[in-house]
């Protein structure tokens, strides 16, 4: 009988499998080669939801998958060759993403396009959007708060997304009716005794 805690072969890891309609899980796993995200548990689930409410939004065009989960050393050498990562990314934990926008897109409707999905509730528990050249970084956790927009384009995303909005007519304001109102009763004399 083989020993269960022999780690002398590296464990084999399992079959490529689709997350959502149209993202696969070899494009999540860490690009160098260790399998991390290949695991069940390693990636949220929400964010292949995610990527698969903007697909479909986007025309349903293809959006690769540009970094899903990175080992802690693979995160390092980012930095280490000038590529932003942050030293705690929420890649590490299996709650990022990096949606490439689709071809003929600009990366401003596509930021925009993505503030305006989470603006009408459509992305499921997201607290980071990162707006780039190439696409949005998608963040998921506990939604407590508003999101936070960041990125070198999150200026003229923003502004997109404003412009985009239809606005919001206030109704027009009628007059209050007059409360009826009783005669006041005459005070009562007062007497003198």
């Amino acid at each position: 009988m083989a020993n269960p805690f022999d780690m002398s072969a590296p464990p084999t890891p399992p079959a490529d499998r689709y997350l959502s309609a149209h993202l696969r899980l070899a494009e999540i796993r860490c690009p160098c080669g260790c399998q991390y995200g290949m695991y069940p548990d390693e990636f949220d689930q929400r964010l292949a939801d995610n990527h698969e409410i903007i697909r479909q939004a986007a025309g349903n065009h293809p959006l690769p998958c540009g970094s899903g989960c990175r080992c802690p050393a693979h995160n390092r050498g980012l930095r280490d060759r000038g590529i932003p990562s942050h030293p705690n990314s929420d890649h590490m934990k299996g709650r990022g993403i990096d949606i490439h926008r689709p071809i003929g897109m600009s990366a401003v409707d596509f930021g925009a396009l993505a503030l305006e999905l989470y603006d009408a509730g459509k992305l499921i528990d997201v607290t980071s959007i990162g707006i780039y050249g190439w696409g949005v970084h998608l963040s998921v956790g506990s939604r407590t708060c508003r999101a936070t927009v960041w990125g070198p384009l999150e200026d003229e995303a923003m502004a997109k997304f404003k412009a985009n909005r239809a606005p919001v007519e206030k109704p027009q304001a009628t007059p209050a009716p007059k409360p009826k109102t009783k005669p006041a009763k005459k005070a009562a004399k007062k007497r003198k005794d």
